[in-house]
């Protein structure tokens, strides 16, 4: 069991983050192990023609069979939404000997990859090539789809930040996943092979959702600098063909189908912001169907804080039983695997 302690001002600086690198690295973890991440299929489908461009052996050899990924990849993001640029900067800065390092805690117990075990007799050009491996796949694998996927992360922020102003820490912590627990100021991680205390102070923890964690992970080497990866809501939604094209086509013809998706997408609250990032609409858009939804009583509204929230009414729920369209985020945690 790893522990994190927070005292008052670290539990205050907890703070999520959407992060382009990391969710880029972690994007290879299906590719790795794609039997694992069923629902990531059709995304490994859409980009397979573009990664066989690249340097396929060494992108895969960053992760091990464990799923493991050595920790400078995925450095701690220092802001709610860095770019892939900043990720990538504090990546190239890594100097090659912990680079060399982090490589072989990752593979500790496993057999190392040649493309990496014969780089690592010159770490230096290694870690170029790492580097330029990976902002090589983020354009040709990732930014065409980052849209989307950051519509998916970005709703789980928010869902999240609700439930910290609705029921605080306690609330908060106890929906990220099933492998963490927290109680009187200690967050506490059920991870296999990882034990230990790690003292948090004003810096705070850093919480970051990912469309492709099966279970809340943390860095190999647990310290005041690390930040917690957790599996985002509604993971396999990124990669329907559009954002709710699989509403029925009925409920389509009879309202619309933007207003169709909107129905199937509201099973649980979101504000209208949320809602035009995953159909990726303008919110005033999104505003006059919303406006429109309501004035027919298919869903019902309530403020909470600063936002109105929207959620299928009854009425609404009987229309789209039993329909395959998208959904957004549900509540549950989506697995344990690590």
């Amino acid at each position: 069991m790893l522990e994190y302690h927070l005292d008052v001002a670290a539990l205050a600086a907890t703070s999520f983050s959407c992060s382009p690198l990391v969710e880029t690295v972690m994007s290879l973890r299906p590719r790795r192990s794609p039997r694992i991440f069923p629902e990531h299929r059709p995304y490994l489908i859409k980009t397979a023609a573009a990664f066989s461009q690249l340097d396929g052996d060494l992108l895969l050899a960053l992760v091990t069979r464990r799923r493991n990924i050595p920790d400078y990849l995925t450095p701690r993001p220092m802001s709610p939404a860095p770019s892939f640029e900043e990720g990538l900067a504090a990546l190239r800065q890594t100097p090659a000997q912990a680079v060399a390092e982090q490589i072989r805690l990752a593979y500790a117990g496993e057999t190392m990859p040649a493309v990496l075990a014969d780089g690592l007799q010159d770490p230096v050009p290694l870690a170029a090539r790492i580097a330029d491996a990976i902002e090589g796949y983020w354009h040709s694998c990732v930014q065409p789809y980052w849209a989307v996927m950051a519509g998916v992360l970005e709703s789980e922020i928010g869902y999240r930040a609700r439930q910290l102003t609705a029921g605080g820490a306690r609330e908060l912590f106890a929906g990220l996943d099933d492998r963490l627990s927290w109680a009187d100021g200690v967050l506490s991680l059920n991870l296999f092979g990882m034990s230990g205390r790690v003292t948090l102070r004003g810096e705070g923890l850093t919480l970051v959702p990912s469309l492709f964690a099966r279970g809340a992970i943390c860095m190999m080497t647990p310290g005041p600098h690390d930040f917690i990866v957790y599996p985002a809501r509604g993971r396999g939604t990124a990669w329907t063909q559009q954002p709710g094209a699989a509403a029925d086509a009925a409920l389509a013809e009879l309202l619309g189908p933007t207003r169709a998706r909107l129905l199937a997408l509201l099973e649980t609250p979101a504000s209208t912001t949320e809602l035009a990032r995953v159909l990726r609409v303008t919110p005033s858009a999104i505003s006059q169907h919303l406006a429109a939804l309501h004035a027919s009583r298919l869903v019902t509204r309530g403020r909470h804080g600063r936002s109105v929230l929207y959620i299928r009414s009854a009425l609404g729920t009987e229309l789209v039983t039993d329909q395959p369209g998208p959904q957004l985020p549900r509540d549950s945690a989506l697995g344990i695997e690590q």
